[in-house]
């Protein structure tokens, strides 16, 4: 699922909208990564066992987010998807 959510919070990069998925003010990106409040957002569980605490998740949520999707990665998520 993880991998979904880099390929979908970096669709706006790759269209060239944003420079960073936490730009893009209509994704949760900005408040998984800066832990910014939205009632609106709820952390997903898989977000949730990533680490014990806020900070921790944060941090290595930000770690997914340091290298772009290989192309191997995108293929099988638009294999999927059709």
């Amino acid at each position: 699922m993880l991998t979904c959510y880099r390929y979908i919070e970096l669709n706006p990069v790759r269209a060239g909208m944003v420079r960073r998925p936490g730009e893009y003010r209509w994704f949760s990106h900005a408040c998984t990564v800066h832990g910014e409040y939205d009632a609106g957002i709820v952390p997903r569980p898989s977000y949730l066992a990533m680490a014990r605490t806020d900070a921790e998740r944060r941090a290595a949520y930000r770690v997914l987010f340091s290298e772009d999707l290989g192309a191997e990665e995108m293929e099988g998520i638009r294999a999927h998807t059709q």
